[in-house]
């Protein structure tokens, strides 16, 4: 026989096993550029060539290393497949100036790459699972 007690206990645990659990949503947001919280890095659509369509992610950071060419600042590109290339950019290749902060944790995915913000850093990879780290003076390509 069950005591009182152990009766109201167990219904207890029934009625909390039976609660809704609140999930967290995740959104994954396609901004065409956005930036981390603490401005290490910034990712976004390349411009395309006129009549043709977008299909490059097109990334800045500090240590990403300088190809040997001539002039302009050191970026990393990715497509939906193949590894990452290091690029020279001499001007905005952006396709829009309006920059998305998003926070540690959030995912941001467009054109086949998607990328996983953190504290000081982003690590973004596509359908062939190739990719890269940047942020925080560092480059790790993958």
């Amino acid at each position: 026989m069950f005591s009182r007690r152990s009766l109201l206990a167990g219904i207890g645990t029934i009625a909390l096993a039976a609660a809704p659990v609140a999930v967290a949503k995740t959104t994954t947001s396609h901004a065409l550029l956005f930036q981390n919280q603490a401005h290490t890095m910034d990712c976004g659509v390349k411009a395309p060539l006129p009549h043709h369509s977008a299909s490059l992610v097109l990334c800045s950071a500090a240590g990403i290393p300088r190809p040997k060419g001539a002039v302009g600042d050191p970026f990393v590109q990715i497509g939906r497949q193949g590894k990452p290339k290091v690029v020279l950019v001499s001007q905005n290749e952006f396709e829009t100036s309006k920059i998305a902060t998003l926070k540690p944790g959030a995912t941001w995915s467009n054109l086949g790459v998607t990328c996983k913000v953190a504290g000081r850093t982003v690590t973004c990879k596509n359908a062939s699972k190739h990719g890269f780290t940047i942020g925080n003076g560092k480059y790790k390509p993958f």
